[in-house]
């Protein structure tokens, strides 16, 4: 009988991955690592350093944060880090853009990509919760 090949998804390889990230995090060994990096003297200049090379994900990463506190709806991870990726490539050039949420997590809006934008930081102030979908110069995403 021949031996039959399982090709997994893209998405099935990602949540195997996470699933033993996070056994490995919950093992002694794993504890005891992160106590050990997490008290090295160099920690904040590595995580520093990171962030300005990642400003994207690091963006995404605070505004998930943030979304999640106000108990806001997921979207897709790399679909949000993309927008975010473009707005720090578009202030990289000297565009004062931001990432705008259409509908303000304050509002009850989700921290989806169909809820982002990319607007300028005048407008985005100006904007503050409201809806005023008129006002705004949109950047392409």
């Amino acid at each position: 009988m021949p031996a039959h090949k399982i090709y997994l998804t893209e998405e099935v390889k990602q949540q195997a991955l996470k699933r033993n990230a996070l056994k490995w995090r919950k093992s002694k060994k794993g504890k005891d690592w992160q106590k050990k990096h997490n008290k090295h003297p160099n920690r904040k200049k590595w995580c520093t350093r990171w962030q300005k090379r990642n400003k994207g994900i690091a963006n995404a990463n605070t505004a998930a944060y943030r979304s999640r506190k106000q108990k806001a709806r997921q979207g897709s991870k790399e679909a949000i880090a993309k927008i975010y990726a473009r707005a720090a490539e578009l202030r990289a050039l000297g565009l004062p853009v931001e990432v705008d949420h259409r509908v303000a997590l304050a509002n009850g809006g989700d921290h989806t990509p169909a809820n982002l934008r990319i607007i300028s930081a005048v407008d985005n102030r100006r904007k503050n919760d409201r809806l005023d979908y008129g006002l705004c110069i949109e950047y392409d995403n």
